[in-house]
Formats: structure tokens, C-alpha cells, sequence
């Protein structure tokens, strides 16, 4: 939906609401919170409940070695536990 559909159908909350029945959808039928663009900040909680424990510290090691500095992406991890 375009941001203007949403917020004629009750704006922030409900777009909230509607980004989590589809992720909760799509994980359901073994699809991936994911995108072709990445994580994004609406996303970020559903990534250790896809990928548990063990794929998150994957990720946190692979962005270590690519980024030592932690000079990109920083701050969007937000929800998500880093090493």
C-alpha cells in the first residue's frame, strides 16, 4: 500500500500493525522478513525470529570483518542484540 492509502486507513499505528501480519505471514509460510534492499528499521525485530540466535552472531562476525570501524549502518540495529 502507498503511504497515502495508509494513512487514510489510520496512519502510523495501523501501518505499524500491517507491516507486522505480513511479516508474521510470510515467516509463517517460511518466506524471510527480509527485502531485496535489506533489513530496514521496520523489519529489524523479525531477524533474530527467522534466524535465532546462532544466524544473528553469523551476521554480527560477517559485519565485523566488513566493517571493523562500525562506520556503516550504524544506529539501525536497534532491536537486534549485537555481540
Amino acid at each position: 500500500m502507498t503511504e497515502e492509502i495508509c494513512r487514510g486507513l489510520g496512519g502510523t499505528a495501523f501501518r505499524y500493525a500491517l507491516n507486522e501480519r505480513i511479516v508474521r505471514r510470510a515467516l509463517a509460510m517460511e518466506g524471510t522478513c527480509t527485502g531485496e534492499h535489506g533489513i530496514g528499521v521496520g523489519k529489524i525485530g523479525f531477524l533474530r525470529e527467522e534466524f535465532g540466535g546462532a544466524g544473528m552472531a553469523v551476521m554480527w562476525s560477517v559485519k565485523a570483518a566488513l566493517d571493523p570501524g562500525g562506520d556503516h549502518e550504524s544506529g539501525e540495529g536497534g532491536g537486534v542484540d549485537s555481540p
